[in-house]
């Protein structure tokens, strides 16, 4: 760790040879995939417990438990932003960012047993481990802290995880290579969680190409006869995401809301089906995994929470704002919204026109449930005769 930064190319090359990867993984079969997302799952956590007890037992003092939680840095220099409490708004993106892509597990619903159940249960222990283990890597990070002068201005260049890795190595050992060589587990870590969301966007891509609600939904839909997945669509979601990558080489502000929609949309991807189904109660139809009327005070709250933190992340971010540094999250997320609606709603061409709901692969289990008793109620149990409609016997 020299302090030196990646040149744009040189980092857009790093990200394609990536993305190149993630493909080649998603293009392996279910099977393959499953055991893909078990090891993801397995660093995950056993990688972050080893750096939980590593750094602080490598750290050679400790900050105090008052530093920890009582400790505010109100210093707005760096940012100009006009108060504490604003910066204290922009820093919830972080903490946003880290607890999304839950909705993977549905998005790999159609390729997982018991999915009704199981899937549910995917976004709550996700969510449950991802709150408790990285609570606790926070903790390990925060204890040691060997100088809080030098985090945004030393070696690291403001990656301050990286330079607190580097100083407690630095400070135990006499250089900081061992905490660079500790930063390998969550790098690797982030290379899990990029494969996993190509699958899950290209699942997603799949299923509405497969329920007929895309353009090109026939190539899109294909699955590939030898692997039994989707490879046209991680194919598409890979190049998508090689074009995303190229506003880096001219504008640092427009790949930062490239960056910040990929939060934002998703949080407003979370509230739409849930206003929905608020706003649709009495036609709501639970199913075998169900809160009860919890449900409905948790799908408020859940409405609320993302339709304040949308208004926070579209926030500039630095002041005074200019055009170089202004947050165009707002704008891309806007573009975005009038796009859908206008692809679904255009008079003559919109999808209204010949969207008609997802398609099922299998028959519907509630009207095959209700045709069997149905079946059932025709015959009399106890004297084989057929039974009429109001159960009288002929």
């Amino acid at each position: 760790m020299d302090g030196s930064d990646l040149k744009a190319a040189m980092f857009l090359r790093c990200m394609y040879v990536i993305l190149f990867l993630h493909a080649l993984i998603n293009f392996l079969p279910t099977r393959f995939l499953a055991l893909w997302n078990a090891a993801s799952t397995v660093w995950h956590i056993i990688g972050t417990a080893v750096l939980i007890i590593l750094l602080p037992a490598v750290a050679p003092t400790h900050q105090s438990s008052a530093f920890v939680f009582t400790e505010f840095d109100s210093d707005t220099s760096a940012s100009g932003v006009p108060s504490s409490g604003y910066l204290f708004l922009l820093g919830i993106l972080m903490s946003q960012f880290t607890l999304t892509g839950f909705d993977a597990c549905g998005h790999m619903s159609e390729e997982t047993k018991n999915a009704d159940v199981s899937a549910p249960w995917g976004i709550v222990v996700a969510l449950g481990t991802s709150a408790v283990v990285g609570w606790g890597y926070l903790m390990a990070l925060l204890y040691s802290i060997q100088d809080t002068s030098d985090l945004t201005t030393g070696s690291a260049n403001g990656y301050i995880s990286g330079q607190i890795y580097y100083d407690a190595f630095l400070a135990r050992f006499g250089t900081g290579t061992g905490g660079v060589v500790a930063l390998g587990v969550p790098m690797i870590a982030m290379f899990f969680a990029g494969g996993s969301s190509v699958t899950s966007n290209s699942r997603m891509l799949w299923s509405f190409s497969r329920d007929g609600a895309l353009p090109g939904y026939k190539l899109w839909s294909s699955v590939n006869p030898w692997t039994k997945t989707p490879v046209n669509a991680v194919m598409f979601m890979v190049t998508l995401s090689f074009i995303l990558g190229l506003p880096m080489l001219k504008s640092v502000s427009a790949f930062s809301a490239v960056i910040s929609i990929s939060t934002i949309g998703l949080y407003i991807s979370y509230a739409i089906p849930i206003c929905i189904r608020l706003l649709n109660n009495k036609e709501f139809q639970p199913g075998p995994f169900y809160l009860g009327k919890a449900g409905i005070v948790i799908g408020w709250i859940a409405v609320g929470w993302v339709t304040f933190i949308t208004a926070v992340f579209v926030m500039p971010l630095t002041f005074p704002v200019t055009t170089d540094n202004l947050n165009y999250a707002g704008v891309a997320v806007g573009i975005v919204l009038v796009g859908a609606l206008l692809s679904f709603f255009f008079p003559g061409v919109g999808a209204y026109k010949w969207y008609r709901g997802e398609r099922h692969t299998i028959d519907d289990f509630s009207a095959h449930r209700q045709a069997t008793r149905d079946a059932e109620g025709m015959q009399n149990p106890k004297s084989g005769k057929l039974a009429s409609s109001n159960g009288s016997i002929h």
